[in-house]
């Protein structure tokens, strides 16, 4: 970490040119014939950076993106707090000094392209704290060098591939998980008509009932997913009993295939209340908070569950023995980031959208290398 001018910074320096200066900027760009026509028509993003990474000018198009209603909105803001960024506000330096922008595909652009003097093209996903809530971004964001009137300057050009990023995911959960699941109970069913031996037959469907549990989870969670993300739905709230919600979610993860050779206890002390919520929601909550503690636990290992009362409401976590590395700590609950591979990463987010845009609850974690790892979902009542 180093400090400029009293600003600490994780990574990009935090600097800023004065107002006047950016205002003198924007105006010498401004009065630049037919500019402002090239730029607005293009079917992106694309944005003039001054060497402090703020933006100086821009098409319509960054305006019609955040809902802004004059470049005076944009003009001395870097990317991240143009999008309202949860990270740009971390810092007193803003946007790229935040320990998190360490690893932020805009600020690695910018800064590469300004350091070397090339085009350099990086994937961008930007949590964006909009009406109380938040709001994913995945973009693609290219930063290239170039000089005017002795000045060097970045042209940032952003691309949304949110719906690319979306399809990408849903293409491989359905084309290869779901597909999978199918094939395996096809497959089981099949074979169990050749068998004459009951006990043989009795463990085939075992296998099948796990198989299509699997399946029918996968379909589900997406569908929760695209209806969380496209504002669609609909809270049916009733009275549950908190230890009862538990018990039941670690009886379906028993039938997941992440529960194979690993063991799923809960807490002796699991507290025991009336609650009022969307079962549906909560169970997908905590379901998820199992499932990641499992993946992240070695075979013959155990991943402890409970609930207990809080100040405000209940608790649910989930613990495993496991801690997550810093740099995943920072962009866990980012859309389509995932330690499992390209096309992943809707576990933790969906935890995040849905216990907290639809539920008003907290999804947090806290981990270390003596004590592992434990996701945590409070629910106020």
């Amino acid at each position: 970490m180093t400090q400029v001018h009293n600003m600490t910074t994780f990574f990009a320096l935090a600097e800023r040119a004065p107002d006047d200066v950016v205002r003198s900027e924007y105006e010498t760009f401004q009065a630049l014939s037919h500019l402002k026509d090239i730029l607005d028509a293009l079917p992106y993003v694309a944005a003039i950076l001054n060497p402090q990474r703020q933006i100086i000018y821009s098409n319509t198009a960054l305006m019609d993106m955040l809902g802004s209603k004059s470049i005076d909105e944009l003009l001395g803001k870097r990317l991240g707090e143009a999008f309202d960024c949860v990270h740009a506000v971390e810092n007193d330096g803003g946007c790229g000094t935040a320990e998190a922008c360490r690893f932020c595909g805009s600020v690695q652009a910018v800064v590469r392209s300004q350091s070397h003097g090339v085009k350099v093209t990086e994937e961008c996903r930007i949590s964006a704290q909009r009406d109380g809530g938040i709001v994913s971004y995945d973009l693609s964001v290219t930063a290239t060098p170039f000089s005017f009137n002795a000045a060097a300057y970045t042209i940032l050009a952003v691309k949304d591939i949110g719906d690319e990023k979306r399809r990408r995911a849903l293409e491989h959960i359905f084309f290869h998980d779901i597909i999978n699941h199918a094939q395996s109970v096809t497959g089981l069913l099949t074979f169990a008509k050749d068998i004459a031996e009951p006990s043989e037959i009795d463990e085939l469907m075992k296998l099948a009932h796990v198989a299509s549990v699997e399946l029918m989870d996968g379909i589900l969670s997406q569908r929760d997913l695209l209806a969380a993300e496209s504002g669609e739905v609909r809270l049916i709230k009733r009275s549950l009993s908190s230890s009862i919600v538990l018990q039941e979610c670690v009886a379906l993860i028993g039938h997941h295939f992440v529960a194979h050779d690993r063991e799923v206890v809960v807490d002796d002390l699991a507290f025991n209340i009336v609650i009022e919520t969307d079962e549906t929601l909560l169970k997908r909550i905590i379901i998820n908070m199992v499932k990641n503690a499992l993946e992240a636990t070695p075979v013959d290992g155990v991943v402890r569950v409970g609930c207990e009362k809080t100040e405000t409401g209940i608790r649910y976590w989930a613990h495993n023995t496991t801690s997550i590395p810093r740099h995943v700590q920072l962009q866990i609950f980012q859309r389509s980031y995932s330690t499992k591979g390209a096309n992943r990463g809707l576990g933790t987010y969906s935890m995040k959208l849905l216990g907290e845009h639809y539920l008003n609850g907290r999804v947090s974690f806290v981990t270390d290398p003596d004590n592992g790892t434990t996701f945590m979902f409070d629910l106020p009542l």
